[in-house]
């Protein structure tokens, strides 16, 4: 009995992580995000794969910058000078308006990159 509550708990928890990760992948595309990160091709702005090695293991800076509140760490290189004039305007006028659950869900999909 014990051993199949554990195994409820665990499938449970499974699928409600999988659940976070596509609605942080639905969130991110409805922020018109794809528009310029990629997930592994740096294009307009750093890819997927280059913020989540940027923020890997810190999801509350993340979490912070897409509230407005944090500086990108991805934003270094090439990166460098496009904050000011092309991400930032994304960030104040979208995903700082976002609910901390759908910055958290969309910070969980980026760092799984």
């Amino acid at each position: 009995m014990k051993l199949a509550k554990t195994v409820m708990s665990l499938t449970l928890g499974l699928a409600l992580s999988a659940s976070v990760y596509a609605d942080g992948a639905a969130k991110f595309a409805q922020g018109g995000c794809t528009a310029c990160h990629q997930p592994a091709v740096d294009t307009a702005g750093p890819a997927l794969k280059t913020i989540s090695a940027a923020y890997k293991g810190n999801e509350a800076a993340l979490v912070a910058f897409l509230a407005g509140k944090g500086a990108p760490k991805a934003a270094t290189g090439r990166f460098a000078g496009q904050f000011e004039s092309l991400m930032k305007p994304q960030v104040m006028n979208g995903s700082a308006k976002w609910t901390d659950a759908e910055r958290s869900a969309v910070a969980k999909h980026i760092l799984k990159n």
